[in-house]
């Protein structure tokens, strides 16, 4: 029985997985190219403020207002001007 809960929370783990949480592993974890190319997919393909917010926050570039003004528009109110 224990063995059949392990197997479907794993499971269930892996189905309910996103990008963002993905990238805040890799981020937790060190690895940071991975994590940039995680926030910026949970900002793209899922529209989690979050993502775009993170992912403003690790680019050095003219792109990063472009992500900040995304995240803003999905709901992070934080980061309005």
């Amino acid at each position: 029985m224990k063995k059949l809960i392990l197997a479907l929370s794993i499971f269930s783990s892996a189905l309910f997985a996103d990008y963002y949480n993905d990238a805040l592993y890799a981020y937790l974890s060190n690895d940071y190219p991975k994590a940039k190319k995680y926030f910026k997919l949970a900002c793209l393909k899922e529209k989690d403020a979050l993502g775009c917010f993170s992912y403003a926050n690790m680019i050095i570039s003219n792109n990063k207002d472009k992500y900040l003004k995304k995240a803003c528009e999905l709901g992070l109110k934080k980061v309005c001007k």
